[in-house]
């Protein structure tokens, strides 16, 4: 098989030589190797990148991973990522999810491995938000976050280890979980862990903070040079897009709205939608700001 990538979806396309005239190329997700676990059967093919040009199958759909085979991988040079077919990327999802509150309860488990399944369903569930803000995908998108704030105040070393799996490239659904992690770890590090403030309900403000941007046509989040006046007056309703969508669906709480709405406001003023000043930005928006400006500095 020969194989290319796509840095534009995160993907690789693959075509294998024999393969008959007409019959189309397959689309592959990588998977990161940290979350192939002992003993668990993942329901979709997990493929292995053996050299520049080709892929092979790993493991066969259903057939639990042995903890030498697990281990071989980790020690080989096979990449940082293993892949499934894009098609079941939603498959493999949804078997994470199932399997995600036994592995986070697991003590013998690592906390790397733990650390890269949450964040692997996160960001999983991040893009399913954006395109398609439901209720129930939102639900399920806070539930994620949830478990990830409870992981890092039970196990304190998984704020770090959560902190360097941020991601390098830049899509809205990955600036989102970048920026809910960034501002989480400043949260926490302002508030304390034992706050009187709800760290869950607040993170899941700033993991949600863009969730408006996905009521802005794609060619302006995506435009590769300067917005015009127009687009930029665009842009800017995101915070009401925000809020009047997850007001829509009942997902509104008052830790979200804060967020949601004011993560653009700057203590001069001219920030946006409301022009707010200095202490009438609730702080939990100067952080998820402080946070939004980082990532987009870092990012590619």
């Amino acid at each position: 098989m020969t194989a290319a990538s796509d840095p534009n979806t995160n993907t690789i396309t693959v075509r294998s030589h024999d393969q008959c005239a007409g019959k189309p190329t397959r689309l592959y997700a990588p998977l990161a190797r940290e979350t192939l676990l002992s003993g668990q059967a993942a329901p979709v093919d997990i493929y292995a990148r053996v050299s520049h040009e080709s892929l092979r199958l790993m493991f066969p759909a259903n057939t639990a991973i042995t903890e030498e085979a697990r281990d071989e991988i980790q020690r080989s040079d096979l990449g940082d990522c293993l892949y499934v077919r894009l098609e079941e990327r939603g498959r493999l999802i949804e078997h994470q999810l199932k399997i995600l509150p036994g592995v986070l309860a697991d003590q013998s488990i690592p906390i790397d491995a733990k650390c890269h399944l949450i964040q692997t369903v996160t960001s999983s569930l991040s893009r399913k938000v954006l395109d398609d803000p439901t209720a129930p995908n939102i639900r399920r998108y806070r539930h994620s976050i949830s478990q990830m704030v409870d992981l890092t105040l039970s196990q304190p070393a998984a704020l770090r280890g959560l902190l360097g799996l941020t991601h390098h490239d830049y899509y809205t659904y990955t600036h989102s979980v970048n920026v809910g992690m960034y501002a989480f770890a400043l949260a926490m590090q302002h508030f304390g862990k034992h706050s009187q403030h709800d760290l869950r309900e607040v993170a899941v403000g700033f993991f949600l903070h863009d969730i408006g941007k996905c009521r802005v046509a794609p060619e302006i989040i995506n435009k590769n040079g300067p917005l015009s006046d127009t687009e930029w007056t665009e842009i800017r309703r995101h915070p009401d897009h925000g809020l009047d969508l997850l007001r829509k669906e009942k997902e509104l709480t008052e830790q979200t709205e804060i967020v949601v709405g004011q993560h653009h406001e700057r203590p001069n003023g001219t920030g946006y939608p409301g022009g707010l000043r200095g202490g009438a930005i609730h702080t939990y928006a100067r952080i998820c700001c402080i946070a939004d400006v980082f990532d987009a500095l870092t990012t590619r």
